[in-house]
């Protein structure tokens, strides 16, 4: 598809075609990852800033620092990588704020842990929401309408609020609005990585081995299928936190071909909380590492060597070697029924997962019980399950049930 013929170097898929011009007043661009829909929708909003006689955009995420790192990067991307956009917009790095030199039009940045950022713009006519859904947070109902009851301008200009996101979950106001009840007048486009010509063979050859590595996870990331409340997860009540307090363990599942994990743990007494609280933040999630490449990335990461850390006991000779590099590194305890016992003393704890642990959060969604042929569950994990980092997070809480006395120091 190429956007006009004025600009006739700027192609996107040809499925946005569809939608490109609807004046529907809601906007959704859903479906698996690397489908193009955050750098299509980037596109649009940088071409309305320098076609429409009026246009002023909000674009948000989660947090500050996340639209930061992908819109306003991405909006920065694209006017370097295309001659039609060169030299006719200026970047204010102050509120994030994108105005065409041409029209005078603009867009700002905002997020939605500070939803003031959100209303700085006066008389807005279009409003993106990227990954309103996440595995980590979703963006809340009632910011949603207070957005949309600032969606109005003196101009006339049609007002649109833009949705891009991979549908996480069924769990959500958004599903229950958009798609359950069909509340709102929308256009929805569902798209997905093969409906790209323009999709990285890195990013295809990802997503084709979730088939294998993650079944649950490719039908949500590569499948762009809604993700489900699966019968018999575990880890049930967590809460995204933004913080990270001084580790007191960290746990490591070793892996080659697998990820190898590295989470940080901490527990704390909270006031008015009736259990302990156990914070997690994974560090390290990468496959392909020997012992020796292992450790260069703990120390260029720098994992610190007077912390506790709870390991794998299928590779002793990593575990020695850890020890030989300078850190506490002592094997887990496994025996029958470890598992269980493992998962029951994390349960134990209020769970808390550091914002940005990616894979704690898409592993923690999936991870289930084993059901027996007659229905009911099984004390042990599903077989196959992904749990690289979870395992990890267990490792390291097993530290809380140990002496000091049973950790290595030097």
């Amino acid at each position: 598809m190429t956007v006009s013929a004025q600009i006739p170097k700027i192609k996107l898929p040809r499925k946005f075609g569809t939608v490109w011009n609807s004046l529907r007043p809601y906007q959704i661009w859903y479906g698996g990852r690397g489908s193009a829909k955050s750098w299509t929708k980037a596109t649009q909003f940088l071409l309305k800033a320098q076609s429409q006689r009026y246009f002023r955009g909000v674009f948000a995420r989660d947090t500050q620092k996340n639209v930061r790192a992908s819109q306003f990067q991405l909006f920065k991307d694209l006017v370097r990588r295309f001659p039609c956009f060169h030299n006719q917009f200026t970047f204010q790095e102050s509120g994030m704020r994108i105005t065409c030199r041409a029209t005078g039009n603009y867009m700002m940045g905002g997020s939605f842990e500070q939803p003031d950022t959100l209303r700085s713009v006066p008389d807005p006519t279009d409003f993106w929401a990227e990954e309103p859904i996440t595995r980590e947070s979703q963006i809340n109902r009632q910011d949603f309408l207070d957005i949309v009851g600032s969606l109005r301008n003196p101009e006339g200009v049609q007002t649109q609020f833009h949705f891009t996101f991979n549908p996480i979950s069924m769990q959500t106001w958004i599903y229950e609005d958009f798609f359950l009840k069909n509340l709102y007048d929308c256009e929805k486009l569902f798209i997905n990585y093969w409906e790209n010509p323009y999709c990285p063979q890195s990013t295809i050859d990802f997503l084709e081995s979730l088939k294998i590595i993650d079944p649950k996870r490719y039908r949500v990331d590569a499948l762009g299928e809604w993700g489900i409340a699966h019968e018999g997860l575990i880890y049930k009540d967590w809460e995204a936190v933004d913080e990270m307090p001084e580790p007191d363990y960290y746990g490591v599942d070793f892996g080659h071909t697998n990820p190898a994990a590295l989470v940080q743990a901490a527990v704390r007494d909270e006031m008015g909380r009736p259990k302990k609280t156990l914070f997690w933040n994974e560090l390290l999630y990468e496959s392909g590492h020997t012992e020796a490449s292992l450790i260069a990335r703990f120390r260029e990461i720098g994992v610190k060597k007077h912390i506790p850390m709870i390991c794998d006991n299928e590779s002793p000779a990593t575990i020695e070697a850890l020890r030989r590099a300078g850190y506490r590194a002592v094997p887990c305890k496994k025996y029958a029924g470890s598992v269980w016992d493992g998962i029951n003393h994390v349960l134990d704890h209020e769970l808390k997962i550091v914002r940005g642990s990616e894979n704690l959060f898409a592993e923690i969604g999936n991870y289930c019980w084993d059901v027996l042929p007659n229905g009911k569950l099984r004390e042990e994990p599903e077989k196959n399950s992904v749990c690289h980092a979870l395992d990890a997070g267990r490792y390291a809480a097993e530290g809380t049930k140990r002496k000091p006395g049973q950790f290595y120091s030097w």
